[in-house]
């Protein structure tokens, strides 16, 4: 019984902290050449895309960016897609967290994060984990809904075009 308990939390720790699977860099890159989009590759190899929102008149955009690295999670593998909305100094207002919260219900793919920075900036992001195959198969789907679903709540909070 000893030796179950060690091997149990390695186990434990393997499933819910996934390691990165393979780079995805050649067919992502194929993706975006495909529709002439214009991206840069940031240091971390991630994928950074000012995607032209489509519906919007004023000449909207929003930055997506894609992790060109998978990550292993239980037997399937999976990426990261993102899209910045808002930051603040210090953490959010009970408010802006709430609205979140209670958003994230709405959503069937995607949710939103909040990220806070060495500095104390709390940077707010629409994000979906999704697996490889299924993006592979709809990715300009996947890039359309997370662009928009953070556009719009970076118009609703702010009405500016910073991401």
């Amino acid at each position: 019984m000893k030796r179950l308990i060690p091997l149990c939390f390695i186990l434990l720790t393997a499933i819910l902290y996934p390691g990165y699977g393979k780079d995805c860099s050649p067919w992502i890159k194929a993706k975006l050449d495909s529709v002439s989009a214009s991206y840069t590759v940031t240091e971390d190899g991630e994928f950074k895309w000012e995607y032209p929102v489509e519906f919007a008149v004023d000449g909207r955009t929003q930055l997506v960016f894609i992790n060109s690295k998978s990550k292993d999670f239980l037997s399937e593998e999976v990426l990261e897609i993102w899209s910045p909305v808002y930051s603040c100094d210090g953490a959010l207002s009970p408010e802006i967290a709430n609205m979140l919260l209670a958003d994230n219900a709405e959503h069937l793919v995607g949710s939103w994060e909040v990220k806070t920075s060495s500095s104390g900036i709390s940077y707010v992001l629409f994000k979906a984990v999704c697996e490889v195959e299924t993006i592979k198969k709809m990715f300009l789907v996947y890039i359309f809904y997370i662009a928009s679903t953070a556009d719009e709540l970076e118009k609703a909070l702010t009405g500016n075009d910073r991401y």
